[in-house]
């Protein structure tokens, strides 16, 4: 088990991708080119703005994730959370409306998944919505990135 925290684990890996980012994709001509859409993940956890980040924290931890987008009562999205910002509060009475991140960029499914890597690298919290239409199918974040770039 490695002693890193998610933050250095995370540098790695974006230095790793970074590294690549250079170089020519060579893909095959007759197979299609990878979207956003087929590199995101797509749990169907909700979170919602008035839920308390303790709760919120037992559900990331539960099911593995790093990030999750957070919904309104009107099912919009309203922002995202990272896990390490939510545990460094767990034990504070806090709603995830205080905590998350509200200025966020989101990214559409049908966008060339090289265009997503890179829109990631850009991205601060290393995590972006995806959209078909007006509707949100997914999150792309620096874990998907990472599993992409060691297929291509």
């Amino acid at each position: 088990m490695s002693t890193q925290s998610y933050g250095e684990n995370l540098n790695l890996i974006q230095k790793r991708i970074e590294k690549t980012m250079d170089t020519t994709l060579k893909v095959v001509p007759d197979l299609p080119r990878l979207k956003v859409h087929d590199i995101m993940s797509t749990e169907e956890i909700k979170v919602y703005e008035d839920d308390q980040i303790n709760n919120i924290l037992r559900v990331m931890k539960w099911e593995g994730l790093n990030h999750v987008c957070v919904f309104n009562e009107e099912n919009q999205l309203v922002g995202t959370l990272h896990f390490d910002e939510v545990r460094r509060v767990q034990n504070q009475a806090k709603k995830a409306s205080e905590l998350m991140h509200k200025n966020f960029h989101k990214i559409y499914g049908e966008v060339d998944a090289e265009i997503g890597k890179k829109a990631i690298l850009k991205e601060k919290d290393h995590c972006l919505p995806v959209f078909e239409d007006k509707k949100i199918i997914g999150i792309l974040n620096i874990e998907n990135i990472y599993q992409f770039n060691e297929f291509n």
